[in-house]
């Protein structure tokens, strides 16, 4: 193997094929000084990007990771706030008509119109519904 495709194959090999002693590239990295410098340079300079970059990987993954604990925090402590903070449902005050209980129920119902007259449960409560035109 030349010089020339030496260098060719260190551009595409794998980074450990740069240290490995088999093969063709090996046995000329093993023979020619200065493409076995070259090599080594190539090969250790990769190794330490990849350091690099995996290192960096794992900054970014801690960053991640806080973000998403200090927002969950977050919203646990606004949660706490808000029920804290809750009061309790106000109950409805209660009051009494001075007007009188009507007995009976008396509607007028128009041309084109029908009503419902619905008793309930409630002596005090009667559902009137109507329907058609001029509601």
């Amino acid at each position: 193997m030349t010089c020339v495709e030496a260098r060719e194959a260190m551009v595409v090999a794998d980074p450990r094929e740069l240290t490995t002693t088999n093969g063709d590239l090996a046995a000329h990295l093993n023979e020619c000084a200065e493409c076995g410098s070259r090599a080594r340079a190539i090969a250790a300079q990769t190794f330490a990007l990849g350091s690099l970059v995996r290192a960096r990987s794992r900054r970014r993954r801690s960053r991640r990771l806080m973000l998403a604990a200090t927002a969950s925090v977050a919203a646990v402590l606004v949660l706490g706030i808000v029920l804290n903070n809750r009061r309790a449902p106000a109950v409805p005050e209660v009051r009494v008509s001075s007007l009188p209980v009507a007995r009976r129920v008396s509607i007028t119902v128009n041309s084109g119109q029908s009503a419902t007259v619905v008793r309930t449960a409630d002596t005090t409560v009667t559902v009137v519904w109507f329907t058609g035109a001029g509601q």
